[in-house]
């Protein structure tokens, strides 16, 4: 079984502002990171920094317009948007796709 890599911190962080500004809102993401890590300095242990990450992340995360689900350690923190492939299904006979 191969070992899973993970990104750092920065490559994690260039990686969401690629995404960000694809879709138009790259400034108010950087100012989101900025608000959690901020949030994060201040903590006073482990287990509040993990939450404060996670609740972050999960704001990016709709920010962005992401509609899949966010899994954070192995724990579902946001559940995919099914709204999103309902529309999708609404339009699909009007679409030729070829």
């Amino acid at each position: 079984m191969k070992k899973r890599k993970f990104m750092s911190e920065k490559q994690t962080i260039e990686v969401i502002l690629k995404l960000a500004r694809e879709q138009g809102c790259e400034d108010k993401v950087k100012r989101l990171i900025e608000k959690f890590q901020n949030a994060v300095k201040g903590a006073t242990s482990e287990q509040e920094r993990h939450q404060i990450a996670t609740m972050g992340i999960a704001e990016i995360h709709r920010t962005i317009g992401c509609v899949g689900e966010l899994v954070v350690d192995s724990v579902s923190v946001l559940p995919p948007e099914t709204s999103y492939q309902e529309a999708i299904n609404l339009h699909k006979g009007l679409v030729r796709m070829d």
